[in-house]
């Protein structure tokens, strides 16, 4: 399944595009967004429908080794107790 986001600058268009789409076999569902629609930047590299690339990869570990929040043994021990209280949510 696909999803597209459409902007379309006229309304006349608009309802004229979206009588054609909602005849179509193969759509299962057409609405629209009321919302604000602020498009991706090449920074939203961690949403859904867009894999990273070696650069995006390499400044994200760079901006995690640079960060002052947690040295490596706090990260450590963070982590192992996150994986502990999951042991013991975990169905047995």
């Amino acid at each position: 399944m696909s999803q597209y986001l459409l902007t379309i600058s006229e309304n006349k268009a608009a309802l004229s595009l979206l009588d054609f789409i909602k005849n179509l076999d193969f759509v299962e569902n057409v609405e629209q967004v009321d919302e604000d629609f602020k498009p991706l930047s090449n920074e939203d590299w961690i949403k859904p429908g867009r894999p990273a690339t070696d650069e995006e990869f390499e400044q994200m570990i760079n901006s995690a080794e640079e960060s002052k929040d947690l040295n490596f043994e706090e990260a450590i021990s963070l982590s192992e107790k996150g994986y502990e209280e999951w042991l013991e949510k975990k169905p047995k």
